[in-house]
């Protein structure tokens, strides 16, 4: 067995105490250091359609580009707040918020035809329709012999 050095102990016990914790305490930085957080998503499924509902706040929805690619929907979106030259700030911690999220869909399942997105109070709400189940073929018995 090793013997332990009693000089390091309190070295690694003052810095998982102080700096450890403080390594992701970002209460006293620009909020510009949290703008690649990613939105929140929700996913419901009913018997009609996949509901997407994304938490966006401060976003226009000029601000969005969404895109479904094979079995892939992508949602971005890029949004600068520039103020306009007689705007006088204390302090100004926004100013550029972007963000992508992707997430796998069975698009064989979607009727392309039939999606649709709107944004309001801040939600983003994409829907996106089944197709009719009398085309689909999502499941089959086999009997074995």
């Amino acid at each position: 067995m090793l013997p332990i050095n009693s000089t390091l102990v309190p070295t690694v016990s003052r810095f998982l105490n102080d700096d450890w914790n403080h390594l992701f305490d970002w209460s006293d930085r620009p909020l510009a250091h949290l703008s690649s957080s990613l939105p929140p998503v929700n996913f419901k499924d009913t018997d009609e359609s996949i509901i997407i509902h994304m938490a966006a706040p401060g976003m226009d929805k000029s601000d969005f580009d969404i895109q479904l690619k094979e079995h892939q929907i992508t949602i971005s979106a890029e949004s600068a707040n520039t103020p306009s030259d007689d705007d006088t700030y204390l302090k100004r911690e926004y100013n550029y918020h972007s963000f992508s999220r992707s997430f796998a869909i069975e698009e064989s399942l979607i009727d392309r035809d039939k999606i649709e997105a709107k944004y309001h109070d801040g939600i983003l709400t994409i829907t996106l329709p089944k197709k009719e189940k009398s085309s689909l073929k999502s499941h089959k018995n086999i009997e074995v012999k």
